[in-house]
């Protein structure tokens, strides 16, 4: 019986919008990252945060799982599997012990009851610290969607999503983990809160010793699969010439992906364009490929261009000129280290060091101030272009947050 509290009279679609809704009211600063949870859902792509502990990964997961009615789970047995992966780590901790009634029956099995091959939605930490037979066996689970159990004949796993996470990829990836890291279709890289006002809304909620409620179920599992059938009507050729200028420009700079991933870059467009309520993909969808096609954190900067300047060429633009503040926003930091490594010294070169810092913070917060005007124009003329303003929200909100460091920091004020 699904709970009270989901609306039968909403479609798929509704209800996984309000879905994100709901998580992104209780996570600051992660508006990506749940749409990728969404996308992950409808196109069972399994997601990678890249990110230093802390920065909420693994809220982010249990809030999805709470917010959905999961079908077919055991009475008791929690659909959400959570494990931190070690070099030493065994098959035990994540497929379950050998059962001990298989031995008396002279047959190899495990007790998966509560594991990962029973779960509906699965965290795991350090994903890249594991040895080579974890992975291994990971690898069939996560890219086929069946677990070999002992003795008994394959099977199909419920399993819908895997969220890996990572403080960073390690230097020297052999096959194992190129293979295992590219089962991770959607790859994002995470970072602590930016936004002052994000970070004292954190505060304000910690301070009030508010203990809220998990997520009551707001769709069910059926209607996740329903919106996966609708999605996957979306025709997405007429952006086909699109994503081919993306793979050669990336080729032209050496990223090159996968073939498993060129073919899995169609769904996750199918699955953009629906949750934006259409049957047709449009250059606009195509920004969600900015996290699948980089294979290490350096491509980011360079992917997220080659792909906007396709999907949406104003927050393309925007990136520009983001980058250009970001570097004066730099040489204003390094002003106020250098002058702050003087303490309250009177000397002429401690004068000469406030006096770089006053300048610095002055030229910075002027170029802050006017990339965040022209951010903010960029971000009006997307939405009024029908592309998708969220990028530029993002970097206007990182623009801001700079302008305010450099105005107390270097200013005083």
């Amino acid at each position: 019986m699904q709970p009270a509290s989901i609306d039968d009279y909403k479609d798929p679609r509704e209800k996984l919008l309000e879905l994100e809704r709901a998580i992104s009211s209780r996570v600051f600063e992660r508006e990506e990252e749940i749409r990728g949870f969404l996308i992950g859902l409808i196109a069972r792509a399994h997601v990678l945060f890249l990110g230093p502990k802390g920065a909420a990964k693994s809220a982010l997961a249990r809030l999805l799982c709470d917010a959905v009615a999961w079908s077919g789970v055991p009475e008791g047995q929690d659909p959400y599997f959570r494990a931190q992966l070690a070099r030493d780590s065994v098959l035990d901790e994540l497929f379950g012990p050998v059962s001990a009634k298989g031995y008396e029956e002279d047959t190899f099995r495990r007790n998966t009851a509560g594991m990962l091959p029973e779960a509906k939605v699965g965290l795991l930490e350090e994903i890249y610290k594991s040895n080579p037979t974890v992975l291994s066996r990971l690898l069939t689970l996560l890219n086929e969607g069946v677990f070999k159990n002992g003795t008994e004949p394959e099977r199909a796993v419920p399993l819908r999503l895997v969220v890996g996470t990572s403080n960073e990829l390690p230097d020297g990836r052999d096959d194992n983990l190129d293979a295992f890291h590219d089962r991770f279709m959607l790859r994002y890289e995470v970072s602590y809160l930016k936004d002052r006002a994000s970070q004292r809304k954190m505060m304000e909620r910690a301070n009030s010793n508010e203990r809220r409620a998990p997520l009551s179920p707001i769709v069910t599992e059926e209607e996740i699969e329903q919106a996966a059938e609708q999605a996957r009507g979306v025709d997405v050729s007429p952006v086909f010439d699109a994503i081919d200028d993306i793979l050669v420009a990336l080729a032209d700079r050496e990223i090159v992906p996968s073939d498993r991933r060129r073919a899995a870059l169609v769904p996750l467009v199918k699955a953009q364009a629906y949750l934006e309520g259409r049957t047709s993909a449009v250059r606009g969808d195509l920004a969600v490929l900015s996290h699948a096609l980089w294979e290490d954190p350096d491509h980011i900067t360079e992917v997220t261009r080659i792909v906007l300047k396709e999907a949406n060429p104003h927050a393309a633009h925007a990136h520009r000129l983001f980058d250009a503040a970001h570097d004066s926003y730099t040489a204003a930091m390094k002003a106020h280290r250098a002058a702050k490594a003087h303490g309250d010294a009177e000397t002429p070169e401690a004068e000469k060091a406030r006096e770089d810092e006053t300048t610095a913070g002055m030229n910075a917060i002027t170029a802050l101030k006017n990339a965040a005007r022209r951010l903010f124009e960029l971000k009006e003329a997307a939405k009024d272009s029908g592309a998708d303003p969220a990028a530029i929200s993002k970097l206007l909100q990182k623009t801001t947050a700079m302008n305010e460091e450099v105005t107390q920091k270097c200013i005083g004020i």
